[in-house]
């Protein structure tokens, strides 16, 4: 009995495995931030962008539930970190009550959310408006209390507003 040599499956030329798939599209997405300066989204009208943040976002997923390999895992961090800058310290409180401070001193109003401002302007009165909201549910301290009402004196010297009328002379009784 003559034993007829098993012919092999032919190899094709290009292999692509899951890894390679995965990095693939991984480097798809870094690509993507790194040109748009921003995550893809899934409510866009480009498909390709929609694939992007759907694989991505099942990604997460995976790795939130301990479903990644561990050097995908590795991967993945690492390349999230690269793509978004480690956050900065959070400025003090003290240190933005300052700028508040240094801003109405050279301004002779507080900042505004609205409008045309200096650059940084919309960043202080969103900080602001926070410490106004803090401050209603008493989350603040004495002191930040009392350097919040040192800042907002600054109100009644704001020229510009308009819903703050001018205190009317009584009228000279008859």
């Amino acid at each position: 009995m003559a034993l007829h040599p098993v012919e092999a499956a032919p190899v094709p030329a290009r292999h692509v495995t899951l890894d390679t798939a995965w990095m693939a599209r991984l480097s798809d997405v870094d690509a993507f931030v790194r040109d748009t300066g921003r995550l893809p989204g899934g409510a866009t009208g480009n498909p390709a962008e929609r694939r992007l943040f759907r694989w991505l976002e099942n990604q997460l997923r995976r790795q939130r539930a301990g479903g990644m390999s561990a050097s995908e895992d590795q991967i993945l961090r690492s390349t999230l970190s690269d793509l978004f800058p480690a956050p900065r310290r959070a400025r003090s409180w003290e240190s933005m009550a300052r700028e508040i401070e240094e801003f109405a001193r050279e301004y002779r109003r507080l900042p505004r959310a609205s409008g045309p401002g200096t650059p940084g302007e919309k960043r202080l009165a969103a900080w602001m408006g926070a410490q106004a909201c803090s401050r209603g549910n008493g989350s603040l301290s004495t002191r930040q209390e009392w350097v919040l009402d040192q800042l907002l004196r600054h109100r009644a010297d704001d020229r510009v507003r308009s819903h703050r009328a001018a205190p009317v002379a009584e009228a000279p009784a008859p």
